[in-house]
């Protein structure tokens, strides 16, 4: 229930942002996610310190795994990425379908794939039930912002390097593929 819940979270995040941005521009975008950074950042902080935020408090218990290393830092490495990809991606459009692959295309890649009974060869954590999840939601939420070429050629990329079995948080690491396959003509 709890990754249910998070990955709820992380679509719902993920829609808000294209919200902003298909509403208020870019700039809009860049600046809100730059004020999430900046909060969430001192919220972790006062967390961390043992300083006790109502709201932000109650959010780390309903939100955050029990073994995480820092509270609410998944969230945080999330708003991190999507404010890397909104500063250095060469156009709102893209902006937006990559924020669709990562909000949808992640959060249902483990909404779908928690209950995966067929595993990757190469990422025994990962299973292909979960993939497709990513493809479908990923395809869908992009396709309408980039078309139907350039959304079916970045989920799959961003797909692999999701379902990769790296270290790199994949909040951090989808965003950054992006810009650099979209830097190298992809």
């Amino acid at each position: 229930m709890l990754e249910f819940r998070r990955q709820v979270l992380h679509v719902l995040f993920g829609a808000s942002a294209i919200g902003v941005g298909l509403f208020f521009g870019a700039l809009a975008l860049k600046a809100c996610l730059f004020a999430c950074v900046l909060a969430g950042a001192a919220l972790i902080t006062l967390q961390m310190l043992g300083v006790r935020v109502p709201l932000s408090h109650r959010m780390f218990e309903l939100f955050e795994r029990k073994t995480a290393e820092m509270p609410g830092k998944g969230a945080l490495l999330f708003v991190v990425g999507t404010f890397f990809l909104a500063c250095f991606s060469p156009s709102l459009e893209f902006t937006l379908a990559v924020i669709g692959i990562l909000g949808f295309g992640d959060g249902f890649a483990t909404i779908v794939g928690v209950n995966g009974m067929h595993p990757l060869p190469f990422n025994k954590k990962k299973s292909w039930e979960g993939t497709l999840a990513f493809f479908a939601a990923g395809f869908a939420s992009s396709a309408f912002f980039v078309g139907v070429p350039q959304a079916l050629t970045y989920t799959i990329l961003l797909g692999l390097v999701e379902a990769a079995d790296s270290p790199a948080d994949d909040n951090l690491l989808i965003p950054l593929t992006a810009i650099i396959l979209k830097g190298f003509g992809v």
